[in-house]
């Protein structure tokens, strides 16, 4: 999650034309492999409003650019959660095979 904030405040202090707002989906993606939807989800919510308050605060924020890469953060974010929620359930099932039945 420090990068949904790192990313951002960097992002502030380099020139008009390096943009780092695209490594957004890098802390979404960690957190995919690491923990489960919710908590996917609320990362990327972060993430795509740091991405908002990168284009506010460079004035860019209704440039094709940016908006393409809203978009993009969010659809490939979204797949993401899709992605935990479909581990969690393959993880849930092949627990409730290997426990005994009672």
């Amino acid at each position: 999650m420090l990068l949904t904030f790192a990313i951002p405040v960097a992002d502030a202090f380099l020139p008009p034309d390096i943009h780092l707002a695209h490594l957004l989906v890098v802390a979404v993606a960690v957190t995919a492999v690491a923990f489960g939807p919710w908590l996917t989800a609320l990362v990327r919510a972060l993430a795509v409003l740091a991405l908002v308050a990168a284009g506010t605060l460079r004035h860019t924020l209704t440039t094709e650019s940016v908006v393409v890469e809203i978009a993009a953060l969010v659809a490939v974010c979204a797949f993401l959660v899709f992605f935990t929620y479909l581990r969690g359930r393959r993880d849930r099932e092949a627990g409730a095979r290997a426990s005994p039945a009672q």
